[in-house]
C-alpha cells in the first residue's frame, strides 16, 4: 500500500514522526488507545490540530 504523502508532515524532529504515526493508524484509534472516546473533545481537537498542521505544510509545499 502506497502512503499518501500529502497527509503527513515533514519529519524534522521526533514529534513529527509521532504525529505521522498517529495519522498512520488513525486519529480516532490513537485517541481511543489512550483512553479517550471517539467523540470526545480531546479527539475532535486532536483531529483538528493534525488537519491544520498538514494543511499548513501542504500550503508551503512541505508535505512529506
Amino acid at each position: 500500500m502506497e502512503k499518501n504523502t500529502k497527509d503527513r508532515v515533514p519529519e524534522r524532529v521526533p514529534m513529527d514522526r509521532f504525529e505521522n504515526a498517529i495519522r498512520e493508524i488513525g486519529v480516532v484509534a490513537a485517541c481511543e488507545w489512550f483512553g479517550y472516546s471517539h467523540d470526545s473533545e480531546f479527539t475532535k481537537e486532536t483531529a483538528r490540530i493534525l488537519d491544520e498542521r498538514v494543511s499548513a505544510a501542504n500550503s508551503h509545499g512541505e508535505s512529506q
